[in-house]
């Protein structure tokens, strides 16, 4: 006999507000059926995403359905919204599909809306490990090639196994946008893989430019750590970068353990900046106890791989200081300077775009070429992205133009972020901040040393200094 064991029906309105409580329900009507509430929340978000991004006519009337059935162990979810019209398989779950976490998933239009049914098992949960029982290192042999098309569907089940839904980047969960990166060159790759074959561990350098790579997208099966599999992998990816002729390694140590923090000390790295509440939370399964917070702030670092040439760089006041001790922490072949040269012509228009980080509560701005507007067009910017209730704003500026120098910080209220080496190809890149939250919680951030503390409290305190616009920033503990 077939046994109810979770029973949800909400209907809201599809905003930010919406969705929320939506995603709340479903998560504890999965918590109480004694299922992984993150594999609900991350369906219904999905689906809720995707209906906002279908729904463009009569938004007024945007609303979400949701009905859960949970018998015995099989959950059948039902999500209605009335966006554009779909049918088949939604796209926007493929991904879950091919790691066989969703059993099935079909949208049907009903009475002028889209109903999207899906079902998966109540035990598909989100691996954890007990605290103090963190498996040792394994007997079993691994071995190391550099990643090839085809493997996106193995990285995306250990990003599953080690981090559950909550991984930052969305798309260690799509099998093909990984394929698809490996083959297009814009990403190098090196995995473990087990004798049976499982991908075990994953590190990634992302181009940037024809000078830069970005390290991350770091991750070992629990089963296979502490034995040194991320420094072989690392070892190799260096290798690789070295013989393509790249300048730097870029980095974004987290802020929740100093396991990155010390990878950046030991490869010959240096510290350049703090990127504060700049992603939604992480919750890292089986890699640390501690939560990220709200959102989620990260360490900029640079690793030297080939001397640099040398140069002149154009600050602003109240940046120099920073840039001044990330210069000399490098020993990088840079001249400050303060005032454009006495020959240099300010064009009159602003080169810039915007886009949004990950979410639409950061948004960032690169800024190619200042010009004599540069002041207008910025505050334009801020201003708007404070009324939608932007959690911060990042400013990217190419540090080469002499314009640069000419920016008032003070009166754009925005701070210090980093400054790294090369991240154009034209040169290098200052980042400046603007951050809105009430507070920037800070109890959960690790720092390897007394050198990384100073670094991050003059960042954090001239956050609060700057950005008055949002309210005082919480000291750093």
């Amino acid at each position: 006999m077939n046994r109810q064991v979770g029973h949800l029906h909400i209907r809201t309105q599809a905003d930010e507000v919406g969705v929320s409580v939506i995603t709340a329900a479903a998560r504890a009507c999965i918590q109480g059926a004694g299922g992984d509430p993150d594999a609900a929340a991350v369906i219904v978000y999905l689906l809720a995403a995707d209906a906002d991004r279908r729904t463009y006519v009569d938004s007024e009337s945007e609303y979400i359905a949701l009905t859960i059935d949970v018998v015995d162990d099989m959950v059948s979810m039902m999500f209605i919204d009335n966006g554009e019209p779909r049918v088949g398989e939604p796209d926007c779950l493929a991904p879950l599909i091919q790691l066989e976490l969703v059993k099935s998933a079909v949208s049907t239009i009903i009475d002028r809306s889209v109903h999207t049914s899906v079902t998966f098992p109540l035990g598909a949960g989100v691996p954890t490990l007990v605290e103090g029982e963190e498996p040792g290192p394994g007997d079993e042999s691994v071995s190391f090639r550099p990643g090839a098309p085809g493997d996106g569907l193995e990285v995306s089940r250990l990003f599953y196994r080690c981090y559950g839904w909550t991984y930052g980047h969305g798309s260690m969960y799509a099998p093909d946008s990984i394929d698809q990166a490996i083959e297009g060159g814009t990403r190098i790759v090196e995995v473990a893989c087990s004798d049976s074959g499982d991908i075990v561990a994953h590190w990634a350098f992302t181009l940037h430019g024809p000078h830069l790579v970005e390290s991350g997208m770091t991750v070992t099966d629990p089963r296979y750590r502490r034995r040194g599999i991320g420094k072989k992998l690392l070892g190799a990816l260096i290798a690789r970068a070295h013989h393509a002729g790249i300048l730097g390694i870029y980095g974004e140590p987290v802020l929740t353990n100093v396991v990155s923090q010390m990878e950046t000390r030991e490869g010959g790295g240096f510290f350049c900046g703090l990127r504060v509440d700049v992603f939604p939370a992480m919750n890292a399964v089986g890699i640390s106890t501690r939560s990220a917070g709200p959102r989620l702030s990260l360490l900029e670092c640079y690793i030297p791989l080939r001397p640099l040439e040398p140069a002149s760089i154009f600050i602003p006041e109240g940046c120099t200081g920073f840039v001044s001790d990330i210069i000399s922490a490098g020993s990088l072949p840079r001249t400050l300077q303060v005032y454009p040269p006495p020959d240099y012509t300010m064009p009159d228009a602003t080169v810039l775009s915007v886009s949004d980080i990950e979410d639409e509560r950061a948004l960032l701005v690169v800024v190619d070429q200042v010009g004599a507007d540069a002041a207008d067009r910025l505050s334009e910017i801020l201003d708007s992205a404070r009324v939608r209730g932007a959690a911060c704003v990042e400013v990217s500026l190419p540090a080469f133009d002499p314009g640069v120098a000419n920016l008032d910080l003070r009166a754009l209220h925005l701070a210090f972020c980093a400054f790294i080496p090369m991240a154009s190809e034209a040169g290098d890149v200052l980042m400046l901040q603007w951050v809105a939250a009430a507070v920037v919680d800070t109890s959960n951030w690790q720092l390897l040393d007394q050198g990384v503390r100073d670094h991050v409290e003059a960042i954090v305190a001239h956050i609060s200094e700057s950005c008055p616009m949002g309210d005082p920033v919480q000291p750093v503990r």
